[in-house]
């Protein structure tokens, strides 16, 4: 597998759980 690809998905799955998370901190 690619290393440039093996990041972009990792940060790509980091930025969903960020998302998803956030509002439920907010709420």
């Amino acid at each position: 597998m690619d290393p440039t690809l093996v990041v972009l998905l990792e940060s790509f799955s980091n930025y969903l759980v960020t998302k998803s998370s956030v509002p439920v901190m907010v709420s």
